[in-house]
């Protein structure tokens, strides 16, 4: 495990770790952190994909976590940052480093969906798989919590971000505060039944480019990603891809729960992780 420094396409610092073993490394995997979920919270994961023989990269967005330098409030950066500087940065600092071994993806929730605002994805992947990547409007989530998710989208969000300059995510169980851009964007998305499609220019929407094989995991207890706001991304987005989707029961592991965020711990290694790495290995 090695802490690095990648520059961002504007030459932002991003912090970043490679994951490495003693096997024979002959293929690069990166992992796309979901919103305000730092790249920490991937380790274990990482590791293990190390002992399959990966070489893993995972990274922080600008103003999340060890990519965050000095106090939010006043700090400048949106979602398109995350998904265009930030992941072109990273993509273009493995490319030279492992100018001629596959690279493959897993995205976590939004670290899924920004695939499909980078130009490079459609080119540089060899293999995807996304974990409760979704089409963000609130519109398709489960009835009980749409009325949670209005209050957030148009009342929390907005109010709180202007307040504190920031949004302080600590507050909602949700992790690392979030850039003010990145927050109000986030709001703005998915208060729209069209999402981001509604408020992205064609040339830099990617989403039918990606063709690759792609894995779209989504789990049955997951609020956050539920199955018809899954589903609809690919629908919209990712129509093209060679997609293979798993829809996940806990109950049919053992597990009482997975959730959103449950999927990477360490506890569900055993049960559930090989389902990434036989798909990247077959």
């Amino acid at each position: 495990m090695q802490t690095i420094n990648i520059p961002a396409t504007d030459g932002y610092t991003l912090s970043g770790t490679i994951y490495s073993s003693d096997l024979k490394l002959d293929k690069v995997l990166l992992i796309n952190p979901a919103v305000a979920v730092p790249q920490r919270y991937y380790t274990e994961f990482a590791q293990f994909m190390a002992q399959k023989g990966y070489i893993v990269y995972t990274y922080d967005y600008r103003g999340i976590s060890a990519s965050r330098y000095s106090k939010l409030k006043g700090f400048k950066a949106d979602m398109q940052d995350w998904a265009t500087k930030d992941l072109t940065g990273v993509l273009s600092f493995i490319q030279e480093k492992y100018p001629n071994t596959p690279i493959s993806v897993v995205g976590h929730s939004f670290g899924g969906n920004c695939l499909g605002l980078n130009e490079k994805s459609e080119k540089i992947f060899d293999k995807i798989v996304m974990v409760g990547s979704q089409h963000g409007y609130y519109g398709l989530y489960w009835a009980s919590k749409k009325p949670l998710l209005f209050a957030f989208w148009n009342i929390f969000i907005p109010t709180l971000s202007h307040l504190y300059g920031y949004f302080p995510s600590q507050y909602f169980g949700m992790g690392e505060q979030l850039p003010k851009g990145v927050a109000l964007e986030w709001a703005k998305i998915c208060r729209n039944p069209q999402w981001l499609f509604a408020y992205l220019p064609q040339e830099k929407n990617h989403y039918a480019k990606i063709h690759q094989p792609l894995l779209a995991i989504s789990i049955e207890d997951d609020w956050y990603a539920p199955k018809k706001a899954v589903e609809k991304l690919f629908e919209d987005g990712y129509k093209n891809a060679q997609t293979k989707r798993l829809h996940l029961h806990p109950k049919d592991f053992g597990m009482k729960e997975i959730g959103h965020f449950g999927f990477f711990k360490k506890k569900n290694k055993e049960k559930l992780w090989h389902l990434i790495s036989d798909f990247l290995n077959d």
